[in-house]
């Protein structure tokens, strides 16, 4: 028996409620679509991938930055880190967006909407792609490449991994078998490289195997993204199951009545954001979702798809012979 997909649905007192004439269920369709039409404006009249990615990264800026409450700053830019004795360092990783508290927290830098800032003042990560896949090169792979970056970034900036991270993505992959067989493969990968670490190390080769357990780590379950969203629908959300992290995939099918994965990050992101910074989330916060119909049925019994491992093997040493 094949996989059963999960729907999102608006579970809201409020469902079908008419706002000048639109229904919540539209409500969410027409923000997605405005995303979207945002987005490829520049698409229709240049393929040059630098422009054309820019736009599609300000459209989820400008939809951001119109929900979330005036203290939270929508910037890209970068978030500094510091070395072992917790001393600044340059970092050459650049972030897509970020959602910063500019009222708590000094910025160090800026120029316009591009900011270096403080790993305390970031409340959310999220790494904009306008498409991802898979290939059999590791050192080409697009998704592969995209979660080596994530990785390092958080090693850099926030080991403890307090600030969530999203990845999302604008057309690909289109369902959730595709991403998840892409995540499982990543995790074949990174037990590969460990694989290769280890033989590097009998070899007495500390140098490579420490590169290449660099490149592993990079892929550790507790640095992987919290959240990988696609405009097709697709989600895969990070949880810890017991002894175990896993990620458990949603399916949204575009042009239903059930809302958009694009609304759905939006409430996600707002609704984190807003628990983290208060001792008790306000109930205006809920009415926010219900007027958006995003929130979705999360029947753990059902899944749309087997829910899939990813936690980390241990590390080898750093110095020496294999474990």
């Amino acid at each position: 028996m094949g996989p059963r997909w999960a729907t999102f649905s608006i579970s809201s007192p409020v469902e079908g409620a008419t706002i000048h004439g639109v229904t919540t269920r539209h409500l969410h369709a027409l923000l997605r679509d405005r995303l979207v039409a945002q987005a490829n404006l520049f698409a229709a009249l240049t393929s040059h991938p630098t422009l054309t990615g820019s736009a599609r990264e300000r459209a989820l800026h400008a939809l951001l930055r119109e929900v979330l409450p005036r203290r939270y700053e929508v910037l890209d830019g970068t978030i500094v880190s510091t070395d072992k004795q917790g001393q600044p360092t340059k970092t050459d990783a650049q972030v897509d967006l970020m959602i910063v508290d500019t009222m708590e927290f000094p910025v160090l830098l800026r120029e316009g909407d591009t900011a270096i800032v403080l790993p305390q003042a970031v409340l959310a990560v999220i790494e904009i792609k306008t498409d991802l896949a898979w290939t059999q090169s590791p050192s080409s792979n697009p998704f592969l490449k995209t979660l080596h970056q994530i990785g390092a970034l958080r090693q850099a900036t926030d080991p403890g991994g307090a600030i969530p991270v999203t990845l999302f993505s604008y057309t690909s992959p289109a369902t959730c078998t595709t991403l998840r067989q892409w995540l499982e493969d990543t995790v074949k990968q990174r037990d590969r490289l460990r694989g290769e670490s280890h033989r590097l190390h009998a070899a007495n080769k500390a140098t490579e195997a420490l590169e290449i357990e660099r490149k592993a780590s990079q892929l550790d379950a507790a640095l992987l993204p919290e959240r990988i969203v696609c405009d097709t629908g697709v989600i895969a959300l990070k949880v810890d199951d017991a002894t175990q992290v896993v990620y458990r995939f949603y399916k949204n099918s575009l042009g239903s009545d059930a809302p958009s994965a694009v609304v759905f990050l939006v409430d996600d992101i707002v609704q984190s954001i807003t628990t983290r910074t208060r001792e008790q989330q306000d109930p205006a916060f809920n009415l926010f979702s219900l007027f958006l119909g995003a929130k979705i049925l999360n029947n753990a019994s059902d899944p749309p798809v087997d829910p899939l491992v990813v936690s980390t093997t241990p590390s080898i040493p750093s110095a020496g012979g294999p474990p």
